[in-house]
């Protein structure tokens, strides 16, 4: 007989083996007759009790107190069952250690009946699981926190009032939220592996959003861009969209993520408030969406890239800070304390929506309508928040610059009363009768009001598509102002010396508003005021700049610079700086003003054009 037949029919010695071996850390007898338990030194060290010195026994109830009480139901229940109808039997139980821990054991046995089949012996073997339970415990954790993380992303996802979505590389819807739903008006199933030519009502407006997705999967990058998707009673919908190409962990581009923010109605606004084509694209390459996820401290857990790639930061530099002390909002303590406290109102289950100016790119600033709105677990208890923000700088830049051309405007009628009081006393002056006097004052009236045409356009927020010589400008705003022979040279008031300068349709009616303001202001105190007062215009260029001299003599005289800027001086720098790239310099001569006004020929002069 070899060895191993030897070992295999001596029970005893098999089960030393497995012992010896760590399969088997212990084995047990209980003595039903007795009611007692006893164990080997594996079992006595796994219950830490001492059998030796109460002869191998020890009450069941010394025992089943080792055992962790929750499981103890499950143990007895097994061994009454065994009791009754014999076989095999296994039970998992926590057994309690010296440190206060729990150890989990298998313990595996057979009950052995006498001649009268009663139950007299149950015996077997402790195995040692405590490693595969905690195992398998954590792997039910890890199971329960991906669950968790899939719901707080979902409800994050819904949350947000912007289009989310996800497609594969064939461009097949994969990912979509509420708002895609609602937008499409079809139900997940029948959009789910779709692409946008089998859901989208217009094949046009499908055709170009598959052609962008297409182009920024086949490049891996990523873009901002406007899209056309459904229409409304007046006209079609218009979204701004944020689409990044995503890669799998080998580096492959699998599919696209997107989202989508309505602009429609803004896009309508701004196009009622600003006719010109160049400011109004200026207004919409700004926008942009920002979206977050704070805990309810106020906490950065998560943001898009947008806003941080726009302030050319990293990731790294704003997760896990107060959203009050980040780069948008750390510039201004007024600022930071708005948003700490819609933090704590957004915390107590308010939404809160304001706007406010943030931290940009290289000390820049913007303005962006925030929001910030909290995020409820199935307790309705606040468990994250929500903020996000749309770019709205050029709205407000564009309002901001209406309401100071409003205030032109109010400025100008309240001159008109001056100037045509000024031309009536001069014209007076000069004319030798009733006839004459009423023909000059009526020429003077028409070229006022050719001149006060010329900057209506920028008044009226309306583009000029017309162009003009510099040097017939200047004569239709300055005629209502000179003396009636002023053309005879003996008593010419206005003196102009310079080439010929076409101007470009936009510097017109800056150049208008200009002129316009130092005319008003020469007529009401300087050279223009008086009879034999004079004005000299002259201008010169070099191939970057062009110079405009304004030169008064023979006016009132001057006692020194004024007290404080008027609205008019305000309203021509503001303009020359921002239409001009340009200066305009005041010299408070005693015999005259002198004005000097700088602007880049590029965007004053047509240039590179035949003369006619």
């Amino acid at each position: 007989m070899s060895e191993t037949q030897r070992l295999l029919r001596d029970p005893a010695e098999s089960v030393r083996l497995a012992l010896e071996s760590g399969a088997i850390i212990g084995t047990w007898e209980w003595n039903i007759t007795s009611g007692r338990f006893g164990g080997d030194e594996g079992c006595a060290r796994v219950f830490q009790l001492d059998f030796e010195s109460e002869g191998g026994f020890l009450p069941l109830s010394d025992v089943q107190a080792r055992v962790h009480p929750t499981d103890w139901v499950a143990v007895d229940a097994v061994s009454q069952r065994a009791l009754a109808q014999g076989g095999i039997t296994h039970v998992e139980f926590r057994v309690l250690q010296r440190e206060g821990t729990y150890r989990w054991v298998q313990c595996s046995g057979r009950c052995e009946f006498g001649s009268d089949q009663k139950p007299r012996r149950f015996a077997g073997v402790l195995l040692d699981i405590d490693m595969r339970k905690r195992t398998e415990d954590r792997l039910r954790q890890s199971e329960a926190a991906a669950r968790e993380a899939n719901a707080l992303l979902h409800a994050v996802i819904e949350a947000v009032p912007a289009l989310i979505y996800v497609k594969d590389r064939q461009g097949r819807m994969q990912t979509a939220n509420g708002a895609v739903l609602d937008l499409i008006g079809m139900p997940w199933e029948d959009v789910r592996n779709r692409t946008d030519a089998e859901f989208l009502a217009n094949s046009q407006d499908a055709a170009m959003v598959m052609a962008t997705d297409r182009r920024l999967m086949e490049s891996g990058g990523h873009a901002e861009l406007e899209e056309i998707v459904g229409e409304d009673q007046h006209g079609p919908r218009v979204w701004l969209s944020q689409k990044r190409a995503f890669r799998n962990a080998d580096g492959a581009v699998v599919g696209l993520v997107g989202t989508s923010v309505e602009i429609t109605g803004r896009k309508r606004t701004e196009v009622a408030l600003a006719a010109s084509e160049a400011h109004l694209r200026r207004v919409l390459d700004s926008l942009f969406a920002f979206v977050g996820i704070l805990d309810p401290g106020g906490t950065l857990a998560d943001v898009n890239r947008a806003p941080v790639e726009g302030a050319g930061l990293e990731i790294s530099d704003v997760i896990g800070r107060k959203l009050w002390d980040s780069h948008w909002f750390a510039h201004d303590p007024a600022v930071r304390e708005r948003i700490k406290q819609s933090v704590e109102r957004a915390r107590a289950g308010e939404t809160v929506r304001f706007d406010v100016e943030i931290n940009w790119r290289a000390g820049t600033k913007r303005t962006i309508d925030y929001q910030i709105a909290p995020l409820y677990d199935t307790s309705g208890n606040v468990t994250m928040l929500v903020p996000s923000g749309v770019d709205v700088t050029a709205r407000k830049d564009s309002e901001a610059q209406r309401q100071l051309l409003i205030l032109e405007l109010k400025h100008r009628v309240q001159n008109l009363f001056t100037i045509a009081s000024g031309m009536v006393s001069m014209t007076a002056k000069s004319a030798s009768s009733t006839a004459q006097m009423a023909a000059s004052l009526t020429g003077r009236l028409q070229a006022l009001a050719r001149a006060h045409a010329l900057i209506n356009p920028a008044i009226n927020g309306e583009t000029e598509t017309m162009e003009a010589g510099l040097g017939p400008l200047i004569d239709a705003i300055v005629a209502p102002h000179v003396a009636p022979d002023s053309s005879t040279a003996s008593r010419a008031q206005l003196h102009m010396t310079g080439r010929r300068v076409q101007l470009q349709a936009d510097a017109v009616t800056g150049m208008a508003l200009v002129f316009h303001e130092l005319v008003t202001n020469s007529a009401k105190y300087g050279a223009l005021s008086a009879s034999d007062g004079v004005l000299r215009i002259d201008w010169t260029d070099t191939d970057d700049e062009l110079c405009i001299r304004w030169s008064e003599q023979g006016g009132p005289p001057i006692t020194g610079v004024p007290e404080r800027a008027g609205f008019g001086s305000r309203l021509i720098r503001s303009t020359v700086r921002a239409q001009f790239d340009g200066e305009i310099m005041h010299d408070w001569a005693p015999d005259g003003l002198i004005v000097t006004l700088r602007a880049k020929r590029d965007l004053v002069e047509v240039r590179n054009r035949p003369a006619p």
